[in-house]
């Protein structure tokens, strides 16, 4: 995890001011290993880089792209996704919107769709809303990109029924509509992907049936990770969390996966590193009428743009 608890603060660039503030030396954050919650890197610091999104307020005048088939792309003027990221809709009966009434923010992706078994009608999502992250990113030291979000989904169907679907949550390497990778259940790489570099935890109903982490780097999709071999469950939320570390001299990178704060599993060399990447979640369904919500989404990273 991004936080592990320490004995003491003295003499490890920590300290409490004289007006009580907790003060870090690099950056200040909560949770972590030790609380059993995901690690989050606060807004503001001299020497990160971090970005809390909680969907709160109106979250109006911001765009969102839709896929109008074939390849085309519309500008829409309903995109309602808060400052950080644009609204990403397929051309098949789907819609974004922050819930009505809901305490504390949740944003919600919904779904009319009858779509084909691959996420290239029905998808949606939130995107973020430039290329501003990468693995290795950081002052000549390591680099440490992380992403977490609180979801739920209120119904995971299994493949073979009226419908199923996924959920993706990570980093991909553009902008536009595009769900960065699906699980197949091929005993291979068990995926297909669209993005040429992603990292993320997925859950996808023609596979594995529980949360798996999934990379693709370079247009090589890399062999699925399973994560939880139980399917979730409908209507409850979870916390998903992807942590890429790397080297000042390491061109690969590790990532690491939490689901609810327990660390279940890692891929290694899971993006080119100095790719540009953003934070996403995507939802896709075959039939049915599904809805995604997300509560919170948390990404951080060093500081990289120089002295």
């Amino acid at each position: 995890m991004s936080h592990v608890k320490q004995k003491s603060i003295t003499g490890l660039g920590s300290y409490l001011s004289v007006e009580g503030l907790l003060v870090g030396g690099k950056a200040v954050g909560v949770g972590g290993a030790s609380s059993g919650r995901p690690g989050i890197v606060l807004p503001g610091s001299n020497d990160y880089v971090a970005i809390w999104e909680d969907f709160v307020g109106e979250l109006k005048g911001y765009t969102a792209i839709q896929d109008t088939g074939g390849g085309g792309l519309t500008v829409l003027d309903t995109g309602f996704a808060g400052p950080y990221f644009n609204v990403v809709v397929g051309d098949d009966g789907t819609s974004s919107a922050k819930v009505s009434g809901a305490t504390n923010g949740v944003y919600r992706f919904s779904s009319s769709a009858t779509a084909d078994g691959a996420p290239n009608d029905s998808e949606r999502g939130i995107v973020g809303k430039g290329l501003d992250w990468k693995l290795d990113q950081g002052p000549g030291v390591a680099g440490h990109l992380r992403m977490s979000a609180r979801v739920r989904r209120s119904e995971y169907k299994a493949h073979g029924g009226t419908s199923c679907g996924a959920v993706f949550v990570g980093f991909t390497d553009v902008l536009t509509v595009e769900f960065p990778v699906w699980d197949t259940g091929a005993a291979d790489t068990g995926g297909v992907s669209e993005a040429s570099n992603c990292v993320g935890i997925m859950w996808n109903a023609n596979g594995d049936t529980g949360w798996v982490g999934v990379a693709v780097r370079g247009d090589t999709e890399l062999p699925l990770v399973a994560l939880d071999k139980t399917a979730p469950t409908d209507n409850t939320w979870t916390t998903l969390e992807v942590e890429l570390t790397a080297g000042s001299s390491d061109t690969g990178g590790l990532a690491v996966f939490y689901v609810d704060g327990v660390r279940l599993g890692q891929i290694v060399s899971p993006v080119t590193s100095n790719v540009a990447l953003t934070p996403c979640i995507y939802s896709w369904d075959t039939g049915g009428t599904p809805t995604q919500d997300v509560d919170w989404v948390n990404v951080s990273a060093p500081r990289d743009t120089g002295s």
